[in-house]
């Protein structure tokens, strides 16, 4: 099974154990919830030195988008070591849960954020 939360929990799992709604149900109704409203996050200007890298820490596809600043390289990794140049470097990228963005750059960019 993969470990996105969209997918749905097993029938023999219990929505409610005890009072409570149990952890593998509540995850995947705020996922389900996040990709038929979405969530979107405030812009933000990257600070910090030079490369920044974004982790995916929801249980949602995660939609960042690039723009200004000078930036020289993105790149996409699933485990942070071996990592992907994308080709371009402003723009829409899709960021699946557990995976990284990195950006390198030498003007700040104005980053975006909206969860899928």
């Amino acid at each position: 099974m993969s470990s996105r939360s969209t997918e749905l929990v097993p029938y023999d799992v219990p929505i409610y154990l005890e009072k409570e709604i149990n952890s593998r149900w509540r995850g995947y109704f705020i996922s389900l919830d996040r990709a038929v409203n979405g969530l979107q996050g405030a812009p933000a200007t990257a600070s910090g030195a030079s490369p920044l890298i974004l982790r995916n820490d929801t249980p949602c596809d995660e939609m960042v988008f690039i723009s200004g600043g000078t930036v020289s390289v993105v790149e996409y990794s699933r485990d942070s070591t071996t990592w992907i140049p994308t080709g371009i470097i402003s723009g829409q990228f899709t960021v699946f849960p557990g995976d990284y963005l990195r950006i390198t750059y030498t003007v700040a960019p104005t980053i975006n954020l909206v969860y899928k």
